[in-house]
């Protein structure tokens, strides 16, 4: 019994051993952007009683997504040409220019500042988007040619930062408020749907495929053993962890939102955060949840712009790729966060079923030829 107890404190420690904590914290960060912040105060609010069945959708697609995902991309150490490539190579072409578009400057970079605008509008009001858009992309920039520094200063600086103020605010919607708002109509079957909706409007599954070439390369910058071994082991356990830290936070937002869902109706999305925040901590204490976002969608321009850079450098260099996007993010931000929702949603609604089949074929195509899960 001691021996087999001493062996699982073993194991314990090394699933939580300082590489794999920072990584997943890192990975957190990564999928934990603009979206991320809106769609689930915005569910807690449409379904209101009925959020717990909504979280259960939102688990599965939301949560399960990514960490499937960062397993089918790590099953090809982050070579997503290889992977797309499954489908063929007019097919694999076709999913990985859309969902780069997505990813990329058409649609979540965008997105991400167009959020991060309006958490910091209560701050500084006469701040318009096109100039609050050019620097924040002008800092994503500096910090996009720091890239061996990035597993530090998300792992830690940024990210506990990050998951301090949005569990505050979870935590005192908890115990401040222990009664859901109104009633809702909805019943429960239609708030687990509306889950699974919203996992999919994340675009976590897509956005895990390439993170997992960024996520690869940065576990071999910071460890010491760099076997494909070792990696994968690393990128998993990082992986469970993170999409742990995850599934915490999006159910303390949605929780958070369904009981103040009445004061919420009328918000805009992406002014959600910044409302909820002022009810909750009052408006001194609210200026942590404007914090919250904004670092939320830096973290997430950055991981994004990087990974995009690293997987097309073979066709152009990697600053030009940088600030291409980066120019581009700022132009189609001028878009708005509405309007940008409405250009990306038949992009998804097609697209992501045919990712989701994509990563669950090649993971079985692996597993029953019996080929270990790092090879190429």
């Amino acid at each position: 019994m001691a021996a087999a107890a001493l062996v699982k404190t073993r194991k314990m420690g090394a699933f939580f051993k300082k590489t794999t904590l920072s990584m997943a914290i890192a990975i957190f960060s990564m999928f934990f952007g603009a979206g991320n912040v809106v769609f689930p105060l915005v569910l807690g609010v449409q379904t209101g009683e009925f959020f717990s069945s909504a979280f259960v959708g939102l688990l599965i697609t939301g949560i399960g997504g990514p960490l499937l995902g960062l397993i089918g991309g790590t099953l090809y150490r982050g070579e997503c040409l290889a992977f797309f490539g499954r489908a063929g190579k007019i097919g694999g072409l076709i999913l990985l220019v859309v969902t780069l578009g997505l990813l990329g400057p058409f649609a979540v970079l965008p997105r991400c500042v167009t959020v991060a605008h309006a958490a910091i509008l209560p701050l500084f009001p006469s701040f318009s988007l096109g100039s609050f858009s050019f620097l924040l992309c002008f800092i994503s920039l500096l910090l996009c040619f720091k890239r061996t520094f990035l597993l530090p200063v998300l792992g830690y600086f940024l990210s506990p930062i990050l998951i301090g103020s949005l569990l505050l605010i979870s935590a005192e919607s908890l115990f401040s408020s222990p009664s859901l708002a109104a009633e809702s109509a909805m019943s429960h079957w239609k708030a687990f749907t509306g889950g699974i909706s919203t996992g999919y409007a994340t675009m976590d599954l897509i956005a895990s495929i390439y993170f997992s070439a960024g996520i690869w390369t940065m576990i071999q910058l910071h460890s010491a053993d760099k076997s494909p071994q070792a990696i994968f082991s690393t990128t998993l356990r990082a992986g469970i962890l993170g999409c742990f830290f995850l599934a915490l936070i999006y159910w303390g937002l949605t929780h958070a939102a369904s009981v103040h869902a009445q004061d919420l109706i009328d918000v805009p999305p992406a002014q959600m955060m910044t409302h909820l925040a002022n009810i909750t901590l009052g408006p001194k204490l609210g200026l942590v949840a404007n914090l919250a976002i904004v670092l939320a969608c830096l973290t997430t321009i950055i991981s994004l712009v990087m990974t995009i850079a690293e997987i097309l450098s073979k066709y152009l260099s990697y600053t030009t790729l940088i600030i291409v996007q980066l120019v581009l993010t700022a132009l189609m931000s001028l878009v708005g966060f509405d309007g940008i929702m409405q250009a990306i949603y038949y992009p998804i609604m097609i697209a992501y079923p045919v990712v989701i089949a994509l990563t669950v074929v090649n993971i079985w195509s692996k597993m029953r030829r019996n080929v270990p899960l790092y090879s190429s």
